[in-house]
């Protein structure tokens, strides 16, 4: 089977690119992009796929990488909005920040990711209590930018810093 690894990641900021390489080698390869070589890089939003040829003709494709361009130069919602479904606190902070998901939230299960101001993901973790610690304290002293989704998308951004 064709596998895809993916450099840095699967979400990137508006501007930049992440490089999709195929793992096995191949005589032909064909991703859904249309372009023929082992390596691709992609800077758009998607699902993309490769079809492999061996030498023996044998086709497969690989699983579906979706891909996902954010505008990280406008992932902000101000902390105090009614929208929020989730509560961060304390922020700023030393690195551990509490998530407690607000009682009229429709879904139990959401994915926190942070970025750096570059837009490159340093943490992500999964969020499936009413309260969760997360423990950054790794990370160094700036300003992050977060992102909280569901499986039906993105329910909350904002910022985040460290101190």
């Amino acid at each position: 089977m064709a596998t895809v690894t993916v450099s840095p990641g699967t979400t990137i900021c508006n501007g930049d690119s992440t490089l999709l390489s195929d793992v096995v080698s191949a005589q032909d390869y064909l991703w859904s992009t249309g372009e023929t070589t082992q390596d691709i890089y992609v800077s758009q939003s998607g699902s993309y796929t490769v079809t492999v040829t061996d030498l023996l003709g044998c086709k497969t494709t690989s699983d579906p990488i979706a891909i996902t361009v954010h505008d990280c130069t406008s992932m902000s919602v101000p902390e105090t909005s009614s929208s929020n479904i989730i509560a961060i606190y304390p922020n700023p902070s030393s690195g551990n920040f509490t998530l407690q998901i607000k009682s009229d939230a429709s879904e139990p299960n959401y994915e926190f990711v942070i970025y750096n101001s570059i837009g490159q993901e340093v943490l992500k973790t999964e969020i499936n209590q009413q309260k969760t610690v997360i423990r950054g304290e790794n990370l160094p002293q700036g300003m992050f930018f977060y992102l909280i989704k569901s499986k039906r998308g993105i329910v909350q951004t904002g910022k985040i810093s460290i101190k």
